[in-house]
This record gives structure tokens, sequence and C-alpha cells, in this order.
């Protein structure tokens, strides 16, 4: 009864806060396209053309210089023709297709709140947070680019231009109600409850010319007894073939941006191992997951130059490179 005390007395400081805050709305759209053609070198027929819209909005309530509430949200966000087919689970007789390639992301929401958090800064301090579901990314997001609930504190002008310390709850486990390494099964025949979280450093500083991130990240899922783990199994849509499933991933990176005249140049290395340990013994569904447990290491590093010949056009060049896995169906 306390704890439920607490919360009403807090939520009512938030409501009667807000309600002489500013509100500020801004907002996006864009629609893009693309046109494949013997995508397969001549080994299939290949003659696909794709239209792909998103309208967003983000919304603030401001009610000072130290708090905030922002929330942001997609309307009619999808491709073509796509967005408002029936999801494979709800067709009876047709489980797989090309509409299954999107199944419950957000194609398939005509209205999605994306994030919402509270945006508060401790007066007279270098401290500020962010409290909520809000957006989780690192460097030019090769390795982190996702929206989570969880909680970001900023120490601001004391190391570098800004110190971000971030924690997220990634997935609560089978249906969110227990932290047991065993409960009843779920539909899917999945029984251990326990957590995935993800924690995150980022220092990011620089001067006029070059500004930099340097980055680090710990994941660990509990959640491996039944052999079943977040990342890729609940992920929920289409996923390049022979996944590793991640038990625990760490990963350290630098990116950085120099700017000098009308030459830019954005480049970024990271490092990444982990563990994988749930000895597959098939690839599943699709050919998703890896066969073969074991040790999780790779790299990534990115380039990209560009150069504004005016204000309107700019050249540019990219360039990046994985490490990949030389042999899928066998190793490490």
């Amino acid at each position: 009864m306390k704890r439920y005390l607490i919360l009403s007395l807090i939520l009512l400081f938030v409501v009667s806060t807000m309600y002489a805050a500013d509100f500020k709305v801004n907002g996006v759209y864009t629609a893009w396209g693309q046109s494949q053609h013997d995508f397969w070198f001549g080994k299939k027929v290949y003659n696909d053309n794709y239209f792909v819209q998103m309208l967003r909005f983000k919304v603030q309530g401001i009610a000072n210089d130290n708090l905030k509430v922002v929330t942001r949200f997609d309307m009619a966000q999808g491709w073509w023709g796509v967005d408002n087919a029936l999801r494979s689970a709800e067709r009876p007789y047709h489980k797989y297709g090309g509409s299954s390639l999107f199944d419950f992301k957000d194609t398939n929401f005509l209205f999605h709140v994306d994030q919402a958090y509270v945006d508060f800064k401790i007066p007279n301090t270098p401290l500020g947070f962010r409290v909520g579901r809000m957006w989780y990314g690192l460097g030019n997001k090769l390795i982190l680019d996702n929206n989570y609930d969880g909680i970001q504190m900023d120490l601001n002008q004391v190391i570098g231009k800004k110190l971000t310390l971030s924690y997220a709850k990634v997935s609560e486990g089978v249906d969110g109600l227990s932290d047991e390494p065993k409960v009843s099964p779920d539909g899917r025949g999945n029984y251990d409850a326990r957590d995935a979280n993800l924690l995150t450093l980022n220092l990011n500083g620089g001067n006029e010319k070059l500004n930099y991130n340097v980055f680090a990240l710990y994941y660990n899922d509990a959640s491996v007894n039944d052999s079943n783990a977040y990342v890729p199994d609940h992920l929920q849509f289409f996923r390049a073939r022979f996944t590793p499933q991640i038990t625990t991933l760490m990963a350290i990176g630098f990116a950085g941006k120099y700017k000098a005249g009308k030459l830019s140049l954005n480049g970024e290395f990271d490092f990444l191992t982990g563990k994988d340990d749930i000895p597959n013994e098939d690839y599943g569904p699709k050919q998703t997951v890896d066969k073969n447990d074991g040790t999780i290491g790779g790299y990534n590093i990115y380039l990209k130059m560009n150069y504004a010949v005016t204000d309107k056009l700019s050249f540019g060049l990219v360039g990046g490179m994985g490490s990949g896995d030389d042999d899928v169906t066998g190793g490490k």
C-alpha cells in the first residue's frame, strides 16, 4: 500500500507540474522508393519495386529548464501494400509469404508510440536523467540502435563534453511475470523466465573540427535454459540466416567525425566478443539460428567521406567491412 501511495504522489506531482508546461511539437514526413532488378544475377527472375513512407511526430511538454516530458509516435508508417496485410499468425492457411518478413514490426501499426520518457536535470549539478522508454544508440548505430525501457544518466562537462551511463531492461523473459529459471511453458514451449539486461557507457568529446565517441556495451540474457534467447528468437521479424543466439555480449568501439572546410569524414571501429551457450542440434525454422554454440567474436569498420560542392550538392563515398563468419555450418 505504501508503494502505491508513493507512486500516486509522484504521478500527482508530475501532472500538476506539467499542467502549466509549454508544449513543443515537431515532426517529419519521409517517402522513398527502390527498384530492384536482376538481384540474383540471372539465377532467378527478379523485378520488384517498393515504396515506403513514414509520418513521425515528437511532442515535448516543457515545464522549465530542468524538467520535460517527451514522447514520439509514428503514423501510417510502412511499405505500401504491406502494412495493412494480415500477419502470418492471422492467416489460417498461408503462414508464410512476402508479408511475413515484416511480421510484428512497426510496419504493421497505423499508430505506434516509439518513445515516452521524463527528462530532468538536477539544478546546480552536472547530472541529468532520462527515465522511461527511449532511444539507445552508440556511434553510427552499427552495434546498437533501438528503443528500450530504462534509465539514462548524463554527466555533463566533467569528463569530456558528456559521459552517459545507460541501463535498459530488454526482456523480462517468457510472459514477463516471473524471474524464475523454470515456470510453466508458454505457447511456444519456453519456460526460462529470467531477464535480459543491457548496460552502456558512452563518452563524447572534441572541438569544432573533431567530435568523437568512445563507448562500451554489456548485454546478458539469462533465460537460455529452454534453448531460447531473446536475440534472435524474440525479435519477431525475419533475420539473416545462421544468427547466433546471444547469451552474453561485450563490445567496445570508437567513432569520430572530422570536418575541415567542405570536407567531412566519419568513421568507426568496433570489437565484439561474447558467448552463445545454447547447443543447437539444427538451424531452426528458416535456418535462423547458428547450429554451433560457443564463442562470439567480431569487428566492424566503417568510413564515410563527404565533400560539399555547393550548399545543396555534395558527393560522398561510404565503405564498410565486418568480420562475418567464414563457415556458417561449422566451427565457432
